[in-house]
């Protein structure tokens, strides 16, 4: 269990590193690249990430489960190998697929005379993927934090050298393939490394084949496949539709605040095993429904408590955020990036995990089908009537739609009533408080113009906010003792 939470808070330093990263990256380059360069480099960084998200499937995820199995180094190694060689297969099928529909001009791109450099980008990329799981498995997770600050240095460095000394393009579409080659060898030198310290015993015999490989990775693959797609339509059809100017002014705000998902990942993967620990003792269904939802519950009220009050500072200081983001020449991009936060009070509640507990996975795939269903059908109409705004307005009402699908899809699985499941009243209170708190914070914004006190006023209405919903006693210290839920 020590190395479970050890491992685990490794890897939300490491993903908060690297978002730390890649957020300092942006805030610099939008400041010394013109906007039609800024915007092929975030299209050069969004197909890789659409491409990459299509092609890996689940076979990174087929790692954590096949080389769990085993500790003994031939057979980790045969298990990772084909694992490793799925991915090579699948990168090189990204690659010539991209290269044939480009030249047959089914792909529209902005940076055809990095095309070459972004095809090892994308190859590297794919393979990146394949390490987290045996680094989890072989306990190397402090690495993987290693890794990402080592990496996250020479980033910064290779815009370093743009800025300072070569002011040249091409240094960072070079810069960022580079990376991703020397991220893939500081991988492998560490992961065989670790490989060989493994025992030789050949007592076990633990048989994988690449058709049990692709039997697991394909079910979970075609849900985060659809689910990837799902998070990249609106840019799609700016990428398609628009020029590059507008993608990099859209893709600056069609972002979620930095580290949100951060925070309710982290509270909602602590859960995940008390849900299925209630779930699989022998009690009635009904009490077993109220402990996992009591607890859902008052995981749900206190990121409300973080997310509302966030929310309201959006409101206010939207403009203010994305020229600290970006700099005064993407401010068009405000407008955009405050439709975006709408999704906030929605995710105050992770729908899925409760299916997940009670062995309804299949919806979760269900639901993103229909999801991307809406979404197509949502952006299409938004753009056609409101331009880039409908976009993201198209956006934000498809989340919305799913998380009323699902929640009736909890109700039906749980057989409890809408009263019993969703902290409608907590909710609403804890919105209003954020609301008042808000106020005198909006009326002092209107005298001062927007700079940098708008960071003072930022930090102390989030700090007065938590104080508050903290002697209203909205953090429960009980959250996780199933003894003390009321």
């Amino acid at each position: 269990m020590n190395n479970i939470f050890r491992n685990a808070s490794f890897l939300i330093f490491a993903r908060g590193a690297q978002s730390f990263i890649s957020l300092i990256t942006i805030m610099l380059l939008s400041r010394v690249l013109i906007i039609n360069e800024y915007g092929m480099y975030r299209q050069f960084i969004f197909y890789g990430e659409l491409i990459c998200s299509l092609v890996v499937m689940g076979f990174p995820m087929s790692g954590s489960f096949f080389l769990a199995k085993t500790n003994q180094r031939d057979q980790f190694e045969s298990i990772a190998n084909k694992i490793l060689f799925s991915l090579f297969f699948l990168a090189l099928l990204a690659v010539l697929l991209f290269y044939s529909l480009t030249n047959l001009n089914f792909i529209t791109y902005n940076f055809s005379s990095f095309l070459f450099p972004f095809l090892f980008f994308l190859l590297f990329r794919v393979l990146n993927t394949f390490f987290d799981s045996p680094f989890i498995v072989l306990n190397k997770t402090k690495e993987l934090v290693y890794i990402n600050v080592i990496i996250g240095l020479i980033t910064l460095s290779v815009i370093a050298v743009y800025v300072w000394i070569f002011r040249e393009y091409s240094i960072i579409i070079y810069g960022i393939t580079s990376i991703q080659i020397v991220r893939f060898f500081l991988f492998l030198i560490i992961y065989t490394k670790s490989v060989r310290s493994l025992p030789c015993d050949n007592t076990s015999n633990i048989d994988v084949n690449y058709r049990d490989i692709i039997k697991f990775s394909f079910p979970l693959g075609l849900t985060a496949l659809i689910g990837k797609i799902n998070l990249y339509v609106d840019k799609l059809f700016v990428t398609y539709l628009l020029p590059v100017e507008l993608f990099a002014i859209y893709s600056n705000g069609a972002i979620e605040l930095p580290f949100i998902g951060i925070i309710t990942g982290s509270i909602t993967s602590s859960l995940l095993p008390a849900y299925s620990k209630f779930l699989s003792e022998d009690k009635p269904f009904e009490e077993k429904v109220f402990n996992v939802i009591s607890h859902w519950k008052k995981s749900g009220i206190i990121i409300s408590t973080i997310l509302f009050p966030l929310f309201m500072v959006v409101l206010i200081h939207y403009k203010f955020i994305v020229v600290f983001l970006y700099s005064e020449t993407y401010i068009a991009s405000a407008i955009i990036f405050l439709i975006y936060q709408l999704r906030l009070p929605v995710r105050a509640l992770s729908y899925g995990s409760i299916l997940m507990s009670f062995e309804k996975s299949h919806l979760i795939t269900i639901n993103s089908t229909i999801s991307l269903f809406f979404n197509l059908i949502f952006n299409y109409i938004g753009f056609h009537f409101l331009g880039i705004k409908g976009l993201a307005i198209a956006t934000v009402l498809t989340v919305y739609c799913m998380a009323i699908l699902q929640i009736f899809q909890i109700l039906k699985v749980t057989k409890i009533s809408f009263r019993e499941l969703f902290p409608l009243v907590e909710f609403v209170k804890i919105f209003f408080i954020s609301f008042l708190i808000m106020l005198p914070f909006y009326a002092v914004s209107k005298i001062f113009p927007m700079n940098y006190i708008s960071i003072l006023l930022i930090i102390m209405q989030f700090i007065i906010s938590i104080i508050i919903f903290k002697k209203m006693e909205f953090f429960p210290r009980n959250i996780f003792k199933r003894n003390k839920i009321n």
